[in-house]
């Protein structure tokens, strides 16, 4: 079952867009009849330094839609200094260098 949404974020001070957020439900079953759910959200506007503002916008939908304790994974580039140190900054990690132009980082709703 594929289930694709998208929200427009918006900023409520000056109502400038700050981040286009959307996501994929993909729900499997394995052979032992267990439920597997993933979710892939993707985001996009994220500059001018919206960063911080765009992700706080995006996990609190999340949250909201009973997705609180959820764990998440994102590819950065490697030159992505910039998005390193934000999602450093809300308890992301780094695990793997990946395909070499991009780092896997793990972090928790």
């Amino acid at each position: 079952m594929f289930q694709r949404r998208a929200i427009a974020l918006v900023e409520d001070d000056d109502s400038t867009l700050v981040a286009v957020a959307s996501w994929q439900d993909i729900v499997r079953i394995d052979l032992d009849g267990i439920w597997v759910e993933e979710l892939a959200v993707a985001t996009t506007h994220q500059h001018s330094d919206t960063g911080t503002t765009a992700y706080e916008l995006v996990t609190d939908h999340l949250r909201t839609i009973d997705r609180d304790g959820d764990h998440l994974a994102a590819l950065v580039h490697v030159s992505n200094t910039r998005s390193k140190r934000l999602l450093s900054t809300v308890g992301w990690q780094k695990t793997t260098d990946g395909d070499g132009d991009h780092e896997l980082w793990f972090g928790r709703l």
